[in-house]
């Protein structure tokens, strides 16, 4: 449990904006964590979400998983298809930042147009304070093969050493 079991801005970081955002072509800072400096050997994860009404359909809304130190960790662009949608995003990044001081952040913006920013979200995880983790994270361009077959990205096999509950998350 994260309010009992860890420490909050010591092994895990967490912020939202929950504001309306109309968004503009220039790339803002909306959820961002307080500052907090890695040792450099610790294995972290990050995930920045956003939901947000389309308006203009044909304008890319981008989020960006933005870290001050080692810049764009991810990026995601994409079009609306009617302006009921109501879409969500999420990316996430593991590895070994530096040891340097840093924030995180759900970096928003648009090629044009109105389309509306509901909420963003940013989560950092210092994973060495579980107990138990196995991930993998491949940074590689994959042209994935058509449906209905797929392309294996990543593949992680964890060996338990105790029982309990399990988080599994991917993202490609």
């Amino acid at each position: 449990r994260l309010d009992g079991d860890f420490v909050e801005n010591t092994d895990w970081w967490f912020n939202e904006s929950l504001a309306d955002y109309t968004l503009t072509t220039t790339p803002t800072d909306k959820a961002i964590t307080s500052s907090f400096t890695p040792d450099g050997t610790d294995k972290f994860l990050y995930v920045v979400n956003m939901i947000h009404n389309v308006v203009s359909v044909t304008t890319s809304v981008n989020l960006t998983l933005f870290d001050s130190v080692a810049g764009v960790l991810g990026m995601y662009q994409g079009e609306g298809e009617d302006t009921t949608n109501q879409l969500a995003t999420t990316l996430m990044w593991v590895g070994v930042p530096t040891a340097a001081a840093r924030t995180v952040s759900a970096r928003v913006y648009e090629t044009g147009g109105s389309n509306i920013m509901l909420a963003s979200r940013v989560f950092v995880f210092n994973l060495s304070a579980f107990a138990q983790v196995a991930n993998t994270f491949d940074a590689t361009e994959v042209d994935p093969a058509s449906s209905p077959s797929w392309s294996t990205v990543a593949t992680q096999s964890p060996t338990p050493t105790v029982t309990g509950n399990w988080e599994v998350m991917a993202f490609s």
